[in-house]
């Protein structure tokens, strides 16, 4: 029973802190939100590449807010790295003017987000994949490329 109180402990500690990180971010632009999360967890260029399957030139663009727009499956591979919780995801889309959406894309989208919680995106992207819905990370976009 301790241990069980203790993880409940440490994870309302840890969504506390990055609500603080939504909070305090929530004026910002999309590039430097996403940037205050992947500081808060010690990303660097190799890291962002391990965890979202996108390379580190696209971690480079974003924390020097070089991409003129992101795209709903690169921020939704950075929140699935991040482990972010459903709510501060959908501030991040909405702050991109983006959403899920209603379509069966955008329901298994959300699935991932609110029941495949600390996954990691190539876990997401098998589930995703059964579903037939474009992948996150690189192999979504070679995805698109060739349709």
């Amino acid at each position: 029973m301790a241990s069980k109180f203790k993880e409940a402990v440490l994870s309302f500690e840890e969504v506390m802190q990055l609500e603080r990180i939504a909070a305090s971010t929530a004026h910002l632009p999309i590039s430097q939100r996403l940037t205050a999360f992947m500081d808060h967890r010690k990303w660097n260029t190799v890291r962002f590449a391990e965890l979202t399957e996108f390379d580190g030139s696209t971690y480079s663009r974003i924390r020097n807010n070089r991409l003129p727009k992101l795209h709903l499956r690169l921020i939704l591979a950075i929140c699935v790295g991040l482990h972010l919780p459903l709510h501060i995801v959908q501030s991040l889309l909405e702050c991109a003017g983006l959403s899920f959406g209603n379509s069966d894309t955008g329901r298994a989208y959300r699935y991932v987000i609110v029941e495949m919680h600390g996954c990691t995106v190539y876990e997401a992207n098998v589930f995703l994949q059964s579903q037939g819905v474009p992948l996150l990370g690189t192999l979504g976009l070679e995805e698109q490329a060739s349709a």
